[in-house]
């Protein structure tokens, strides 16, 4: 899989970079920790098995609601930029995803915001009761079906 994710606030890129990201596989429960994106345009690849999964944590805060697909038997997908658009407030920022396709050639599977997707506990609570209903839930009724 190959992206970019970067952090803007009040319409600028600070600084620091991004942090670690989780990436939760909702087929088995599996949690990835992703190697830090570049610094530089915030460029990542990461090799991922085939399922759905949700970006579950930004560093220690899980607040994102955003998915991707990881399409089986398929070369390296673009999952899209992923811009957290931050307005200061104080000593902080609120976020809010945005995901931009930048027309990079060859297959995507671009990542998406679902603003109503449980985050945290609830999305724990939601996969132990039945993970085929929270892949459906998040992904739609048609989603594939991938072996844990």
């Amino acid at each position: 899989m190959t992206g970019r994710i970067n952090y803007v606030v009040d319409g600028r890129r600070p600084d620091w970079p991004a942090p670690p990201f989780t990436a939760l596989r909702l087929e088995s429960g599996d949690p990835y920790v992703t190697p830090p994106v570049a610094e530089a345009d915030g460029g990542f690849r990461w090799n991922l098995p085939p399922g759905s999964y949700v970006i579950s944590r930004i560093g220690d805060v899980p607040w994102p609601q955003v998915a991707f697909f990881v399409p089986p038997g398929s070369p390296p997908v673009y999952l899209g930029h992923l811009q957290l658009e931050g307005t200061a407030r104080g000593g902080s920022a609120s976020f809010k995803p945005r995901i931009v396709d930048e027309s990079v050639p060859g297959p995507k599977s671009l990542m998406f915001h679902d603003p109503a997707m449980p985050v945290d506990e609830a999305l724990h609570e939601q996969w132990r009761a039945s993970k085929r209903a929270l892949i459906e839930r998040i992904f739609g009724p048609s989603a594939p079906r991938i072996p844990e």
